[in-house]
């Protein structure tokens, strides 16, 4: 007969587990993450990197020739960007304008391209 009483006995001693939302401003976005485990262990630590480039077309005896090439190297420049950053967001990606020049009848135009990139440092689960 003590058998049958065995389960009653352990259910009585069963914590009730909740967790009480109360407070929490859901106007908006709102996460609410329960994970067992320490939250230091649960973090992705993201990093901003930001730099510039030198962005630069060929150069061409006409100017609207070498103007349509640096616009081509700019849009080359941010595809290349784009794809080499694919796990990742870029924040700002910008050629800047091209700044013309003129060498030898020729004339060429160089930018100073920017960016700002979201990089994902670490990642621990």
């Amino acid at each position: 007969m003590h058998w049958l009483l065995i389960p009653f006995l352990l259910l009585a001693h069963a914590e009730k587990a909740g967790v009480k939302l109360k407070d929490i401003p859901t106007d908006g976005d709102t996460s609410i993450i329960i994970k067992k485990g320490a939250i230091a262990d649960q973090c992705v630590d993201y990093q901003i990197i930001d730099g510039t480039e030198e962005v630069s077309g060929d150069p061409a005896y006409d100017r609207g020739e070498a103007f349509s090439s640096w616009k081509s190297a700019c849009d080359e420049w941010k595809k290349s960007m784009k794809e080499m950053n694919k796990g990742n967001q870029i924040i700002t990606l910008n050629c800047n304008s091209g700044k013309a020049s003129k060498e030898d009848d020729r004339f060429a135009f160089v930018s100073t391209g920017s960016y700002k990139l979201k990089t994902k440092v670490r990642e621990k689960k």
